[in-house]
């Protein structure tokens, strides 16, 4: 019992498209965001590093008292307190003349100008400078975490109002994917309305150039299942026609010898039922031949020698052909198996339209005649060309004696007018030439296929 295939789960192409968008926002938001939360990172320590070195130098210029003196920090901008010590230098080595609550009696900094390190805990910025007459040294300092908060309230205020837009971008994306997949819902309403065997392309109206190679692949595919359609219609009739007639012969047969009762006239008969048989069988044969390659087959081709194929048909056929009192002649080049006819090519098939091309010639050359089959190579392609001394084919019907159902001898109507037919579609599978020719001293016919070169 086959399994039973479930269907692939359908999602919305409308809402992937927004929660595409939606992300993609996202991220440029927050990557905006950084950059101006960065942005406001620098310009907070260029503020506050300018009054670092402002507050330094009006502490340079004051006069400290002698002594060690402890005050309050000084205000710094923004809310950030800003401790200090002053430094004097004297014999015995530098001495603190005045510092702030909180800055300590140990030097806050070892470097001058501008440092940013670890103290106390936390991050912090400090400064420090001499006096133009070298004895006195300011070192001025100040917490990181203003300057964070400072830049973090920026970054802040510019995402407030991006979240808030946030779903209002939402509904303006639903609305424009929505009208942006009109074109879309338009064609699903065309394909809902079409007839299964309409021919009329999609493409009436403009479309959108991503949706265009969608409308384009689809009208190719309805052109390719009319083509399909009137193929297998076409087909149809015409087997329909051609099955017709030996039916009705082999019904009127049948009832000639079922009133003959005994005797020749019934043997007769019975061997004309037989011989209809035998006629019919063949071109129910060729049918389903023809059936099973037009119009969508697909041949699997692969490296063969074709000689081993011509030698296998003209095996069978030899008897047909002895029956008929006919030479059957085969010539191989490179018979002695150096590979020079390797091509590319499906084994069944090549012996499909080797057993029609030399059985055509067999059925149609005179009685007593000639029939040759000969495989050779013209440069780098394999040549198969099949000829026999019968009444050949006109050069003004050649052309229509490629199409299926087609009899250029009446007076001989034991085939179905398929077999060239069959092999001209072999040949196109192949991406081998078929031409009609004349036959050897310009007598009957000559079927020449040419193979193509094998690919390196």
């Amino acid at each position: 019992m086959a399994a039973v295939q479930r269907p692939t789960p359908a999602y919305s192409l409308r809402r992937r498209l927004l929660l595409l968008l939606l992300a993609v926002s996202a991220l440029i938001w927050l990557a905006t965001i950084a950059a101006a939360f960065l942005r406001a990172h620098d310009l907070a320590d260029d503020i506050f590093d300018a009054h670092l070195q402002q507050t330094a130098r009006l502490l340079l210029a004051t006069e400290p008292t002698s002594g060690h003196v402890e005050v309050r920090p000084t205000p710094g901008a923004a809310g950030g307190e800003v401790l200090f010590q002053i430094w004097r230098r004297t014999p015995q080595g530098p001495m603190l003349a005045l510092h702030s609550a909180g800055a300590g009696q140990t030097p806050l900094t070892a470097v001058e100008g501008f440092v940013e390190t670890r103290w106390n805990g936390g991050e912090w910025r400090f400064y420090s400078e001499w006096s133009r007459d070298g004895l006195r040294q300011v070192q001025v300092g100040q917490s990181h975490d203003i300057r964070y908060a400072l830049a973090q309230e920026a970054a802040m205020r510019l995402l407030a109002p991006l979240i808030l837009g946030l779903p209002l971008l939402a509904a303006a994306l639903w609305v424009a994917v929505g009208r942006g997949l009109v074109p879309l819902a338009r064609i699903a309403e065309q394909l809902d309305r079409r007839p299964p065997d309409s021919p009329q392309p999609l493409g009436s109206g403009p479309v959108p150039a991503e949706v265009a190679p969608l409308v384009q692949a689809l009208d190719g595919l309805f052109a390719r299942i009319a083509r399909l359609l009137d193929n297998e219609r076409q087909f149809t009739a015409n087997a329909a026609h051609e099955l017709r007639t030996p039916l009705a012969a082999l019904k009127t047969q049948a009832q000639v010898a079922l009133r003959a009762g005994e005797g020749e006239v019934r043997q007769r008969a019975l061997l004309n039922v037989l011989e209809g048989t035998e006629r019919l069988a063949r071109l129910v044969e060729q049918l389903l031949t023809l059936a099973r390659l037009d119009p969508g087959a697909n041949a699997s081709l692969q490296p063969l020698d074709p000689r081993p194929l011509a030698r296998e048909v003209c095996a069978v056929l030899a008897p047909a052909a002895q029956s008929r009192q006919v030479d059957l002649a085969l010539e191989l080049a490179g018979s002695d198996g150096d590979g020079s006819l390797t091509l590319a090519g499906n084994g069944d098939l090549l012996r499909i339209l080797l057993r029609n091309l030399v059985d055509n010639a067999i059925r149609y050359t005179r009685e007593g005649g000639h029939v040759w089959v000969s495989l050779g190579r013209d440069g780098e392609r394999v040549v198969l060309a099949v000829a026999d001394d019968g009444p050949g084919i006109p050069a003004e019907a050649r052309e229509r004696a490629l199409g299926r159902f087609t009899r250029l001898a009446p007076a001989r109507a034991e085939g179905s007018g398929l077999g060239l037919s069959i092999v001209q579609r072999v040949a196109e599978l192949h991406g081998a030439a078929l031409s009609l020719g004349v036959g050897p001293d310009g007598n009957g016919l000559r079927v020449l296929v040419v193979f193509p070169p094998l690919a390196a």
